[in-house]
This record gives structure tokens, C-alpha cells and sequence, in this order.
């Protein structure tokens, strides 16, 4: 015959949750996963209770349990990248302990710019026995804070009849990963340590917008005009090696809140 379990014998066997102390290596969070300490304790029916175990507690600045967060404790799925999101910063709702992604997002927005020149010039003129051009702008820019700031326009191209290609230019996302040293118009922000920008600390190459030139003269005495429109600029890395151009993808970016004109006379080089 078989023995039958005997409630209170200290020793839990057959259909007892518990005996005693003995709970068969069982804590808490063995019961439900949900528990983040405390203890269990066994009733006189062979039966467990968890009166005594302890739920996490939104507040107290420790992410456990079923707490995505806790204050400054992130947990494990602190970053955006962790919520399907390329950019930005995760926060703590700290009423709920989840995380708020509110800050993340897959594109960086642009933040709207008004450049004031501060000062600008041009060189250039024909290159190659006069079949070709080279122009280089350059404009010391203010954008409202401490950093300085250069818009740099580079053209280089063929002569056409009657004078210098000044067909407007549309600049796209494909435009971000070209390379430099094969591109007959670039239109720079550059963030800079100095004044004379050399070397640029920041690139930034425009996603978007429009270039028109409405002069293209000869030096001494003529005339770089035209205007960037509806630009934004998106921070790209340069391999210094080949010239080729790749996005800092969550880096940042920056669009004209408005039409940008520019006029230089264009110095020979």
C-alpha cells in the first residue's frame, strides 16, 4: 500500500504545494514571475501563500519584474534602436515604469536655419585652356548660436554657347552618397572649429533643394549670384582617400527656413 502524504510532517510529497519549510526549492518568483523578493510561506493546508512576496514597486529607481523602467534605471531596452527606431532617446515614464519613446523617431527633422553673412567671396574662371570652369564661394555665416558656421559652393563643368551653364540644380538623398572629387556642384555647411575652416569639423551635403545661379562671370570684376532654395543639409562623413561621401545617419540636419540669395565678386585664383 502506498503511503499517503502526511500534511505537517515537514516533508512535501504527492499533491502538497508545501510542507513546513519545505517548498521542493520554490521561491517567489517560481510562483509568479512578477515577484521580486519576499518569501513564501505554508499554510496549514499544505497549501502555499505569498502575502509575503514582494511586486516591484514603480518608484524606487530599480527596473525589475515587469518594469521596462524605473527613473534613471533604463533596463535592457533602453534605446531607440531596441523599440524599431533608427534615432533619438528613450525617457522613463515614471508614473507606469514603460518606456517612452516619444523621443525616437526613424529620420532626424531638420532644424530650420536663417544664415546672415557675416562675409563672402569667389574665386575662379577657365580651367583647361578655357573649355572648362572652376568656381569655389564661400560665405562666413551666422545661425544664432556660438559655433561658426561656412556655406561653401563649388562648381566645375563645361562651357556651353553663349556663355556658363547656369541650368538650376535639384539635389536629392542619392546626392549624399556621391563622390566629391566627381561632382560639378556642391553646396556645403560646414560646421568649423575657426573662422578659416580648415579643416571643416562637419560636412553637411544637401537631401534636398534647389541651386539657381543667376551669375556666373569671369574675374576680376564679375559677378557669383544666385540662390539656394528650400536646402536642407543632412551630415555626411568624406573619406579623405577616394572622396566618396557617406550619411552620419542620425546626425544632424538643417534646412532653410527661407530662399537664400548670395553675391560675390569672383576674385582670380
Amino acid at each position: 500500500m502506498v503511503p499517503q502524504p502526511v500534511c505537517g510532517d515537514g516533508v512535501m510529497e504527492g499533491d502538497e504545494e508545501c510542507d513546513g519549510d519545505d517548498f521542493g526549492g520554490l521561491f517567489c518568483s517560481d510562483v509568479n514571475d512578477l515577484f521580486v523578493g519576499g518569501y513564501l510561506y505554508c499554510l496549514d493546508t499544505c497549501q502555499i501563500d505569498v502575502a509575503h512576496c514582494e511586486l516591484p514597486i514603480c518608484g524606487d529607481d530599480v527596473a525589475e519584474g515587469n518594469e521596462e523602467c524605473d527613473g534613471l534605471d533604463m533596463g535592457p531596452t533602453a534605446d531607440c534602436t531596441d523599440h524599431g527606431f533608427r534615432c533619438g532617446y528613450t525617457s522613463c515614464d515614471n508614473d507606469t515604469c514603460t518606456i517612452d519613446t516619444s523621443g525616437c523617431f526613424m529620420e532626424v527633422p531638420c532644424d530650420s536655419i536663417d544664415p546672415v553673412i557675416l562675409s563672402e567671396w569667389a574665386i575662379g574662371g577657365y580651367v583647361e585652356g578655357g573649355s572648362e570652369y572652376s568656381y569655389v564661394y564661400q560665405s562666413l555665416v551666422d545661425l544664432g548660436d556660438t559655433r561658426t558656421w561656412v556655406i561653401q559652393i563649388e562648381l566645375y563643368g563645361d562651357l556651353v554657347p553663349g556663355g556658363l551653364n547656369t541650368d538650376p540644380v535639384t539635389f536629392t538623398e542619392e546626392d549624399l552618397t556621391m563622390n566629391l572629387a566627381s561632382t560639378a556642384h556642391l553646396v556645403f555647411l560646414f560646421e568649423c572649429m575657426d573662422p578659416d575652416c580648415d579643416p571643416p569639423m562637419k560636412y553637411y551635403s544637401p537631401k534636398a533643394g534647389t541651386l539657381q545661379l543667376t551669375s556666373l562671370e569671369e574675374a576680376p570684376t564679375g559677378v557669383l549670384a544666385g540662390t539656394l532654395d528650400g536646402i536642407e543639409w543632412k551630415q555626411i562623413r568624406v573619406s579623405g582617400e577616394t572622396g566618396d561621401a557617406s550619411v552620419v545617419e542620425c546626425g544632424p540636419c538643417y534646412a532653410l527656413s527661407s530662399a537664400w540669395t548670395f553675391d560675390a565678386t569672383v576674385n582670380s585664383p
